[in-house]
C-alpha cells in the first residue's frame, strides 16, 4: 500500500506537473502573442508616421521645384528683354552712325562734285573757243559729246572710288534684312 501510494502521489505528482507545464506555456504562449501584437502595432504606426512623412517631403519637394521653375521661366524673360533692349541699342548706334559716316560722304562727294562742275565748265569754255577757231568747228558737237561723256565717266569713277555705290548696296542689304 504503500507502494501504491507513492505510485498514486508520483502520477498525482506527474499531473500535476504536467498541469502546470502546460499553464506555464501557454502563459509563454500568450505573453508572446502580446509581444507580436505590440510589435506589429508599433511597425503600423512607424509605417503610417513613414506614409506621412514621405506625404510631406514630395509637397516640399513638388512646391520648391515648381518655385524653382517660375524663378527660371523668370529669369529667362528678363533676359529675353534684355537681350531685346540691348540689340535695339546697337541697331539704334549703328543706324546714328551710318549716317553721320553717309553725311560726311555727302559732304565729300558734293565737294568732288563742284569740282568737277568747275573743271567741266572749263572744259566748256575751252571747247567754246575752240569752236570759234577753225579746228572746232570742224569738230564741234562730237568733241562736246566727248568732254561730257568724259566728265560723267570721270565722275562716276570718283563715286565709284569713294565707294559710294557699295555703301548705298550695303544700306539696302541691311535695311532689307529688317535692320
Amino acid at each position: 500500500m504503500q507502494a501504491e501510494q507513492m505510485y498514486a502521489d508520483f502520477f498525482k505528482n506527474a499531473d500535476e506537473m504536467i498541469k502546470a507545464n502546460g499553464a506555464a506555456e501557454a502563459a509563454r504562449s500568450e505573453a508572446l502573442g502580446q509581444i507580436i501584437a505590440n510589435g506589429a502595432d508599433k511597425l503600423d504606426a512607424a509605417a503610417e508616421k513613414a506614409g506621412t512623412e514621405r506625404k510631406a517631403m514630395e509637397e516640399n519637394l513638388s512646391r520648391a521645384i515648381k518655385g524653382t521653375a517660375e524663378d527660371i521661366l523668370k529669369k529667362v524673360s528678363e533676359s529675353d528683354a534684355y537681350s531685346h533692349q540691348d540689340a535695339v541699342r546697337v541697331y539704334k548706334n549703328v543706324q546714328a552712325s551710318m549716317i553721320e559716316e553717309l553725311g560726311k560722304q555727302t559732304l565729300e562727294l558734293k565737294a568732288e562734285i563742284e569740282e568737277l562742275r568747275a573743271e567741266l565748265s572749263m572744259a566748256v569754255k575751252k571747247t567754246a573757243e575752240l569752236e570759234n577757231e577753225k579746228l572746232g568747228r570742224r569738230l564741234g558737237i562730237p568733241v562736246r559729246i566727248l568732254i561730257v561723256l568724259s566728265a560723267a565717266m570721270i565722275i562716276l569713277e570718283i563715286l565709284n572710288m569713294a565707294g559710294v555705290f557699295t555703301i548705298f548696296s550695303d544700306y539696302l542689304h541691311l535695311i532689307s534684312a529688317g535692320l
